[in-house]
């Protein structure tokens, strides 16, 4: 495992499943978030946010996070492994309320220049758990199809369905 991407609905733990195995495989993680969202929750334009995950992708090593279709076919086809954070909806809305909670109170930046605010994730059209509760599906669905095509190619896809399934993974390493 030298260039990996990490998959998985909003919520389900992507960044800090990816920063723990990057630490422990002692190779540079990267957070497509962090290289899409400018502060104030501006978009980085299209091209200069390829730009940048292509420059990410071009190294030799790394760990990569996020489900940024735009630019999976510069990651996946770099990727020797994709491991997919597959958890039930239910886990997944529930882990979002609390570390939503949790960061809107806390004031902590999600990336820099921005934060979760309670009225931003509670009581918005613009609510991470009303995307997440909307996506789910359509993430199982994509994910799904998407490694089943690339089964038969040099593509490892490591499957997660339990949080404490990545944990033991992890701890193995």
């Amino acid at each position: 495992m030298k260039r990996i991407v990490v998959v998985g609905t909003s919520g389900s733990g992507k960044s800090t499943f990816s920063k723990k195995l990057s630490q422990e495989l002692s190779i540079p993680y990267v957070a497509l978030d962090e290289l899409f969202w400018n502060p104030g929750w501006v978009e980085t334009p299209a091209e200069e946010f390829r730009e940048s995950v292509q420059q990410a992708a071009d190294q030799p090593r790394w760990v990569i996070d996020g489900n940024y279709t735009s630019t999976q076919d510069i990651t996946l086809p770099r990727a020797d492994t994709a491991i997919w954070l597959n958890y039930s909806r239910a886990k997944v809305i529930y882990r979002l309320a609390k570390r939503s909670l949790w960061r809107s109170f806390s004031g902590q930046c999600i990336t820099p220049g921005n934060r979760e605010t309670f009225r931003r994730t509670f009581a918005s059209g613009d609510s991470v758990l009303l995307w997440a509760w909307k996506t789910h599906p359509k993430y199982r669905r994509k994910y799904a199809r998407l490694f089943a095509e690339r089964a038969q190619e040099s593509l490892k896809v490591v499957e997660f369905q339990r949080p404490r399934e990545a944990d033991e993974f992890l701890a193995l390493l």
